[in-house]
């Protein structure tokens, strides 16, 4: 969306249409017990073969993915175990799914933007929730590291 039509639907409409991150974690997935929450990544939404590589992390504080998180927020982070898994997670990614990816500027933890397709293939545009402007990158699928389906405060 054009930044300058992001700012006017905003102050005069008090929201902005995002779109949502997608459905990576089934609801069958969850289960409590008292006080204890057990995720079983096994059961996604992605077709894959094998489980997933499931990893958390803190995120640098550069504040620009506030206010969905900041420093010391555990971010889960996904990624496929084996080539064809990581592909079928690269198929599923959506604008408004979160991101880590390799950058020159190191890694990148922002939501996509855009998803298209170029001569040179997929292609993904970022955005931190908290910036104005895109990221200057095009990540292309080996720059995706990793997704980020849920975060933990």
């Amino acid at each position: 969306m054009n930044p300058f039509v992001r700012t006017f639907r905003m102050l005069f409409k008090g929201t902005v249409d995002l779109p949502n991150p997608s459905d990576w974690v089934r609801t069958d997935a969850i289960t409590i017990q008292g006080a204890k929450v057990t995720i079983d990544f096994s059961k996604l939404n992605v077709p894959l073969d094998q489980d997933p590589v499931v990893n958390y992390s803190d995120i640098k504080a550069t504040k620009s993915m506030l206010p969905v998180f900041g420093s010391r927020h555990n971010n889960i982070l996904l990624k496929g175990a084996n080539p064809n898994d990581q592909g079928a997670i690269l198929n599923y990614i959506k604008p408004g799914d979160i991101i880590v990816a390799a950058s020159t500027r190191g890694k990148i933890v922002h939501r996509v933007d855009k998803v298209g397709h170029d001569n040179q293939g997929r292609y993904f545009k970022t955005r931190g929730d908290n910036v104005y402007k895109r990221d200057p990158e095009v990540f292309r699928d080996s720059h995706v590291l990793c997704v980020c389906p849920g975060t933990f405060y």
